[in-house]
């Protein structure tokens, strides 16, 4: 096995590149959202880990580059009072307090990351099926009990996602290195 130079660097390109490589294997045998959950898993974890301890990738709000790979159906709790969950049954004044994709911009890109990040680890997870066909995933975090955000991707953006954040990493991270010598 080929020795790892750059643990936080080595592990987003040879997780970009199973995915690019391998994700037809995944899907033909039915096994696409679950290879993807778990790249999702191991390139978002990396990457905000790192950049919590290094540099600083991800600064910044959230601009109309990345907001093109965020999916329609995204929703926040824009205010810092977190004493209701984001649900159906929100009131009128509730959901004047609960945020889309639209009004995403205000956050941080790292903030993003991190929700997700969050998501995944506590396993709030749940498959979206249509006519017996796993077609989409939600995921959603909480905080002390309330649900502040949520997420759902298809198939397709899901993996979008994915190679996106790790060309993005993976550009700045090498920018970072070469502009500070490293």
């Amino acid at each position: 096995m080929t020795a790892i130079e750059n643990y936080d660097i080595d592990i987003i390109e040879r997780t970009k590149e199973i995915l690019e490589a391998n994700f037809e294997l995944f899907s033909r045998n039915d096994r696409e959202f679950t290879f993807l959950v778990n790249c999702l898993l191991g390139i978002v974890v990396a990457a905000t880990e790192n950049e919590k301890r290094k540099a600083k990738i991800f600064k910044g709000k959230i601009d109309n580059e990345f907001m093109n790979i965020i999916p329609e159906r995204v929703r926040f709790i824009k205010s810092k009072r977190k004493n209701f969950s984001i649900n159906e049954n929100n009131s009128r004044a509730e959901k004047q307090q609960i945020g889309d994709k639209y009004e995403i911009a205000v956050k941080s890109k790292i903030w993003l990351l991190t929700k997700l990040r969050n998501c995944i680890a506590h396993q709030h997870i749940a498959p979206i099926n249509e006519d017996g066909n796993w077609v989409g995933v939600k995921l959603w975090n909480v905080d002390r009990k309330y649900r502040d955000f949520e997420i759902v991707f298809t198939q397709v953006e899901l993996k979008g996602f994915c190679i996106y954040i790790a060309n993005y990493y993976l550009n700045n991270r090498n920018k970072k290195r070469w502009e500070y010598g490293l």
